[in-house]
This record gives structure tokens, C-alpha cells and sequence, in this order.
């Protein structure tokens, strides 16, 4: 009979060993799916956004998709804000080369219209006085 009660006192700690770690496994997915959720929205959602906001300003050119609503307080806060400065700046680049090349090519323009104009003032044939 000793071995009995022995042998149901070693079933009945297994079974709490088994449920005990039964019990770990399962807190652990819980609060490994909990920290992964966190990352994700901490994380993951900010990233995302700013690389959509990063791929729409370099197929387009347009500024308006950036926006300073990345409100992580950490690196990728400073990585949304320099990305917004960085359209920012490309953007007013991008009007002053503008605005230089027209004023450019309406300086060649007037250029080309001078010199028109110089020539027709010029006589057609210009008599060679060398051998005279």
C-alpha cells in the first residue's frame, strides 16, 4: 500500500508539473502575442506609414504627404520630422532650379533676339578692303 500512495503521489506531481508548465507555455504566447502587439503599434505602424509616405514623395515629388501626426517620441519621431524637412527642402530646391532655368532660358531667348536684331543692322556685304 506504501507504494501505492507512492505511486499516486508521484502521478499527482506530475500532473501538477505538467500543468504547471502548461501553464507557463501558455503565459508565455500570451504575453509574447501581447509584447508583439505593442511593437507593432508602436513600432511597425509609424514604419510603415513613413515608408508609404517615403515611396509616395519619391515616385511624386509632392510634399503634402508629409505630415508631422508620427507622434512615437523616439527615433522614428526624429526620422518622420527629418523626412518632412528633407521633402520640404527638396520641394523648394526644386521651384528655385525651376524658376533659375526659366529665368535662363528667357535670357537666351532675349540673347538670341539681340543678336537678330545686331546682325539685320549689319550690312549684307562687307566690301574687302585689304587689297586696295
Amino acid at each position: 500500500e506504501a507504494d501505492r500512495d507512492l505511486s499516486a503521489a508521484v502521478l499527482a506531481m506530475r500532473k501538477r508539473v505538467v500543468l504547471s508548465l502548461m501553464l507557463c507555455v501558455i503565459g508565455t504566447a500570451v504575453l509574447s502575442a501581447g509584447v508583439l502587439y505593442l511593437l507593432k503599434r508602436m513600432v511597425g505602424e509609424p514604419l510603415e506609414k513613413l515608408i508609404r509616405r517615403a515611396v509616395r514623395f519619391a515616385s511624386s515629388g509632392t510634399i503634402a504627404e508629409f505630415h508631422d501626426d508620427i507622434k512615437t517620441g523616439d527615433e522614428l519621431q526624429i526620422l518622420s520630422e527629418a523626412f518632412g524637412k528633407m521633402a520640404i527642402d527638396v520641394d523648394r530646391y526644386t521651384r528655385a532650379q525651376a524658376a533659375a532655368l526659366a529665368d535662363k532660358e528667357h535670357l537666351v531667348t532675349e540673347l538670341e533676339l539681340a543678336a537678330r536684331m545686331q546682325q539685320s543692322t549689319l550690312p549684307g556685304d562687307i566690301p574687302d578692303f585689304a587689297y586696295r
